[in-house]
């Protein structure tokens, strides 16, 4: 059984560049699918700053599990 990837980056991330993010999916050839999502104007703490960026951080990240049950049956 392969697994899905999500690559999420953050657009202000001072830790990766996009090219890492080409890099990344192109590499994970063994993967089920990878979906890259980037969260414009965040960044690289965006899971610990409050507001509207965290918000849409976890709906990202949550949104992608959700459809991965989904997929195995569970959902």
């Amino acid at each position: 059984m392969r697994s899905s990837v999500l690559i999420l980056r953050s657009g202000n991330d001072f830790w990766s560049r996009p090219v890492d993010v080409t890099t990344m999916a192109e590499d994970l050839t063994a993967s089920a699918d990878v979906t890259v999502h980037e969260l414009p104007g965040a960044s690289h703490y965006i899971h610990l700053e409050p507001g509207k960026g965290r918000d849409a951080f976890f709906r990202v990240v949550t949104d992608c599990l959700a459809d991965g049950a989904e997929a195995a049956g569970e959902g």
